[in-house]
């Protein structure tokens, strides 16, 4: 795994990790809207639909002297749009230089759309979700990825990343757990998550909030 991830992932856990526990949040009943809306509240980010024949625009960023507005291809499916709103988020929030990012379909070979595509789907599904989903509570690939609203692909890529991060396996074998998992088997993914869990649970308690502000 590249050093990408590592950067991306600490500051997309702190702050939906510190969201959560703002706003007293059960890791079982978060759901992104919840963060993005309070996002676009606190940052006055317009949010819009947009739409090309060619549907080739997945997401736009907008930032000038009129404030900062996102916009997502209306006659893409939910889940896709739920990523883009997230990913559009992470250009933002990560501060990409810039005023002007485009989201194209299938071309996301430069670092900054790559990083706002690990943004969205650590944002989309933090890992301490995953860990009560999964591993404590046993819910089901379709119950998972319909609970958190992302494609089937997004889970898949999204558990993938989370344990090659974590323990150094053949990338192979968990590819073979997360496909099982998929198909119903739950011993391989179970076996890695409890093999993670720890770094997982000490990563959500290392963000600290002001108690004085709850």
């Amino acid at each position: 795994m590249d050093n990408i991830y590592p950067k991306i992932n600490q500051v997309a856990s702190v702050q939906v990790y510190r969201f959560m526990k703002e706003n007293k949040m059960s890791s079982l009943n978060y759901h992104f809207d919840d963060f993005f809306e309070a996002c676009l509240d606190k940052y006055d980010i317009k949010l819009m639909e947009h739409h090309f024949s060619n549907q080739q625009i997945e997401g736009l960023t907008l930032i000038d002297e009129q404030g900062i507005s996102f916009s997502y291809e209306r006659d893409n499916p939910k889940v896709k749009q739920n990523f883009t709103k997230c990913h559009e988020l992470g250009h933002f929030l990560l501060d990409h230089s810039g005023r002007f990012f485009t989201e194209l379909k299938d071309k996301n070979d430069s670092q900054p759309e790559k990083e706002a595509n690990i943004f969205s789907a650590i944002i989309l599904m933090p890992s301490i979700v995953l860990l009560s989903k999964i591993f404590y509570r046993h819910d089901s690939f379709k119950k998972v990825i319909e609970d958190v609203a992302v494609s089937a692909d997004a889970l898949k890529y999204r558990l993938i990343d989370l344990f090659r991060y974590h323990i150094n396996v053949d990338y192979d074998s968990i590819v073979d757990a997360v496909a099982r998992y998929q198909e119903g088997d739950f011993k391989n993914i179970l076996y890695l998550f409890n093999i993670i869990k720890d770094n997982i649970i000490a990563e959500y308690k290392s963000v600290k909030v002001d108690i004085k502000q709850m």
